[in-house]
């Protein structure tokens, strides 16, 4: 029988998370002066937000399952979709990557307009990994779903 916390390890294994420290360390070290999202961004606020995810991303702040990765896509200058995709084509399956995203929302739904703060951007990316962790029972269906067709 396996450990409660092994048991929790892997559950925290299986969804994203944000790593704040190696954001702020990635932050401070561009030493760039705007720890938050950049509410004046040029392309919209959605653009802004898109931007402070894409960073964290590099940062390897953004934890989760090794196999997938979140992707924030601003559909215009107040609206985002998060998806989760696999990061590599499946090798069992003959198709492309897959992903599955979230409908359009504005950002002002999950990031407050103007707080420019590093802990209001820390709040604002778990929320965005809260709605790609919503998608994952998805994601793992369609995923069996496929391996189920092929082993017919």
């Amino acid at each position: 029988m396996a450990s409660a916390s092994s048991a929790e390890d892997r559950s925290t294994q299986e969804r994203f998370w944000l790593d704040s420290a190696r954001l702020a360390s990635f932050v401070i070290g561009g030493e760039e002066e705007l720890f938050g999202f950049d509410s004046a961004y040029e392309g919209g606020f959605a653009r802004g937000v898109a931007s402070r995810f894409r960073d964290a991303g590099e940062a390897g702040a953004i934890v989760g399952p090794g196999e997938l990765e979140v992707v924030l896509y601003a559909v215009n200058s107040e609206s985002l979709i998060v998806a989760v995709r696999e990061r590599e084509l499946p090798h069992v399956l003959d198709v492309p990557l897959r992903q599955l995203a979230t409908y359009s929302f504005d950002a002002i739904d999950v990031v407050s307009y103007g707080d420019d703060s590093f802990e209001e951007c820390c709040n604002g990316i778990t929320t965005l990994l809260e709605r790609a962790n919503q998608l994952l029972p998805s994601f793992a269906a369609l995923r069996e779903a496929e391996l189920r067709t092929v082993r017919s």
